[in-house]
């Protein structure tokens, strides 16, 4: 087929800011150069059926890439909240099973002061031992 694939129209002495609906010269011809900035351009039936069949197949890629995307963002939103929730439950069990020791440790004692200078004790130990490592982690960090 020799017919170009897009062509302007133009109409003689005439320039459009909008494509108008109906056009009163008589002197309408085309060329496949545009000459005028306002010149509508057409393009070739098959030629814009072949084009509007290439942006379908592109949507569907674009589709499944954006699906695929999110499933592996859930996948990964699954595995890190799995890892959270086993965190808490160790952090639970711990936690659990410091108090099983504390209510053990209360049971034997005949004076609950005792346990309460305990606690208190294990309070300042760790604090003191918190103080030593930030301190030593300082010292690390001048030159």
């Amino acid at each position: 087929m020799n017919a170009p694939e897009r062509i302007y129209l133009q109409v003689e002495g005439e320039e459009w800011d909008a494509l108008p609906k109906e056009v009163e010269s008589p002197d309408v011809t085309w060329c496949s150069d545009r000459i005028h900035k306002s010149d509508p351009e057409y393009i070739r039936a098959d030629i814009h059926e072949r084009e509007m069949e290439d942006i379908h197949r592109k949507e569907i890629v674009v589709q499944r890439l954006v699906t695929a995307i999110a499933d592996a963002e859930s996948a990964k939103l699954r595995t890190e909240l799995s890892a959270l929730k086993e965190q808490r439950e160790t952090a639970r069990g711990e936690e659990l099973a410091t108090l099983e020791h504390i209510a053990e440790y209360w049971n034997g004692l005949e004076n609950p002061r005792a346990l309460s200078d305990a606690l208190t004790h294990m309070v300042e130990t760790a604090q003191a031992r918190i103080t030593f490592l930030s301190s030593s982690r300082k010292q690390k960090e001048k030159p």
